[in-house]
């Protein structure tokens, strides 16, 4: 849970490693991520302007939880920015699997 004294740099670190040691786990990890949800949301708006390899790995990180949780039109923002860094960046098979995720979603 969020702690009152955490810098917005702490929350966006510890929001990241959740993110990462639990996104990909449906089973644990969802109800993890749903209980952090409100913490989550406050840090992406930082996360967001993360390094494109860091943001890149928080966001394969949500995918699948954004789905399963409804978020849909956050799942989409957040593929939209990952793509167009993907493109800018000359990575084509990121950007095409963001692209599949807009699609998808």
């Amino acid at each position: 849970m969020n702690d009152s004294n955490e810098t917005p740099e702490q929350l966006e670190q510890r929001i990241f490693d959740l993110i990462l040691q639990h996104g990909c786990d449906p089973a644990d990890g969802y109800p993890i991520l749903e209980a952090e949800w409100e913490s989550i949301a406050a840090a992406l708006p930082g996360i967001l302007r993360w390094p494109d390899d860091e943001f890149q790995d928080a966001c394969d990180g949500l995918i699948e939880f954004l789905d399963f949780s409804g978020r849909w039109e956050v799942n989409i923002r957040l593929c939209e920015e990952a793509e167009h860094r993907a493109k800018a960046a000359g990575d084509s098979k990121q950007a095409g699997a963001k692209a599949f995720q807009i699609g998808w979603t």
